[in-house]
Formats: C-alpha cells, structure tokens, sequence
C-alpha cells in the first residue's frame, strides 16, 4: 500500500513536508470569543466601507460589554452564591465524515455545563437526542437540580447566575 509521501515526489514532496512543519510548530489556537471572531472575519472580507465602519464600531463597544462581564462575575458580593452555565457545542454520534446519508444517522449529544465560581467544581448534565431535545425545559431542569443539589450555605440571600 502506498503512502502520501511515496506518491509525492520532487518539489511536492518537500512542499508538502514544509507545509506540515509550519503546522507542526505553529502556536496553539487560542480561545477566542465567537463574536470577535465572526466580526474580524467579516471586517476582513467587508467590500462596503459604511458596512466595515459599523462593524469596527460593534467590535470595542462588545469587549467593554465583555470586560464588564468579567467584572460583574469576579465580584464577591455578600451572601451569595454565583454560577455560570453553558451548553457546551453539540456532538454527532458516531463520529463519522458528514454525508447525508451518515447525517441522517447521527444522533445529537448535548452537554450542559453549570459550574460554582467559587469552587471551580464543574457539573455536567449529559444527554442525547432521543431522549430530549435541548430547549428552555432541559436547560432550566438541569440548571433547577443544580440548585436543589448544590450545597447553599443559610446565610445566602441572592443567587447569581452567568451565561
């Protein structure tokens, strides 16, 4: 059976090597919000000079909302409890390449992540399709039993809560 590099020959090859090199040794990506992501990506191909204007406006005005987030969320406020929840992106099972066929197949896995600020101790919530869908009634039953089952002290007065 033949292998990639003994199909390429002469330049392919070293271009290809080269190629897998750079990617080899480039630098991890890093976490990067969705939104600045999308809005640098859509300032990048803007052709319509009004259109990019508008969007390098949203881009500061959405990381001072961020920063004021992170703010809000380090804040030790006085008798409370603060968590923040997500639902994490959703998985196809089996992991196989996308075709029609196999996507009709795949079955969604959800999970919903609630963790406690103060303790950093996550909790998942885990599941898949045919046993519900991932509407407002899954997300509040999950986020309902974390606080039933979280440890609340008596003196807590105010639950906070971050998406």
């Amino acid at each position: 059976m033949e292998t990639l590099a003994t199909l390429l020959t002469g330049s392919d090859r070293r271009e290809c090597l080269l190629e897998f090199e750079t990617f080899e040794n480039s630098d991890p990506a890093k976490d990067v919000c969705g939104f600045c992501k999308r809005h640098l990506n859509q300032i990048s191909i803007s052709k319509d000079k009004t259109e990019e204007q508008k969007l390098v406006t949203n881009l500061p005005v959405h990381k001072l909302r961020a920063k004021q987030f992170y703010k809000l969320l380090n804040e030790n406020l006085e008798n409370a409890i603060t968590f923040c929840f997500d639902l994490q992106q959703v998985q196809s099972l089996p992991r196989v390449p996308i075709s029609k066929v196999s996507y009709a197949q795949q079955l969604p896995f959800y999970a919903f992540c609630v963790t406690d600020v103060t303790t950093r101790h996550p909790v998942f919530y885990t599941w898949t399709e045919n046993r519900a869908s991932r509407g407002s009634v899954e997300i509040s039953s999950a986020l309902l039993d974390f606080v039933r089952n979280v440890n609340i002290p008596e003196d807590v007065s105010t639950i906070q809560s971050f998406r």
